[in-house]
């Protein structure tokens, strides 16, 4: 629950400043610059490449240069925001915090300009997978800050070694969702109209959000046995 109002908070922060002040950002988002691009040209730019028959091949080096920019920043945000849980769980909130500020910042602007729709279709998809795996990772690290400061429980190590079953599933887990998220990522959201509607698409990432949770809350668990625990 802290991971996901972390990454809340950083998202309403960016947004508020960049509708506030759209001066701020080419400071909040300088690292992915293609986000400072006026949107609407943007999106007048990929829609005429589809109906120049979907073919954009003249414009890969671009996007697999952006998937790949924001799949190395997903996963090393991950990491961050597990390892550093052993700051006591300071830094990872930091992490998730500030990581959010960018989406909240390519939100406003692409609000201001009326183009909300392109970048939740462009986003969604992959999205769906990408911001649970962050908030996976965060949680994962807040575990480890709980081990630290609840004393009352046994030395952090041992709480650690009761605790890695749950964290091996979180980090398989969240590898697994990554993988999956940039390969959707690579293809499928590069897809826009007319060759796919945006409604479309916006369905689809409400659909893979909605499988995820649906397994996370009601996917039956099988219960460890005594002898999984001891292994």
């Amino acid at each position: 629950m802290w991971a996901v109002l972390a990454m809340v908070c950083g998202f309403l922060f960016g947004l508020c400043v960049i509708l506030v002040d759209p001066g701020y950002a080419d400071i909040m988002v300088g690292p992915f610059p293609h986000l400072l691009e006026n949107p609407s040209d943007r999106v007048a730019e990929l829609e005429q490449q589809q109906r120049a028959g979907g073919d954009t091949a003249g414009d890969v080096g671009r996007h697999i240069s952006f998937s790949t920019q924001l799949a190395y920043n997903n996963i090393r945000v991950v990491v961050l925001a597990f390892a550093l849980g052993l700051t006591l769980g300071v830094m990872t909130i930091v992490v998730l915090f500030f990581n959010s500020v960018i989406l909240g910042c390519a939100a406003a602007l692409y609000l201001a300009d009326g183009q909300l729709v392109f970048l939740a279709a462009w986003l969604g998809p992959h999205g769906a997978l990408e911001l649970p795996c962050i908030a996976f990772g965060g949680t994962a690290g807040l575990m480890l800050a709980r081990a630290q400061l609840r004393r009352d429980h046994g030395s952090t190590l041992s709480q650690i070694r009761q605790m890695r079953p749950q964290l091996v599933n979180i980090v398989v887990g969240t590898a697994t969702l990554l993988l999956a998220a940039g390969l959707i990522e690579g293809g499928f959201s590069q897809i826009h109209e007319p060759t796919l509607p945006y409604f479309f698409k916006i369905m689809v990432a409400v659909g893979l959000f909605a499988a995820l949770t649906g397994y996370l809350f009601w996917m039956p668990v099988r219960p460890r046995s005594p002898r999984d625990t001891e292994a």
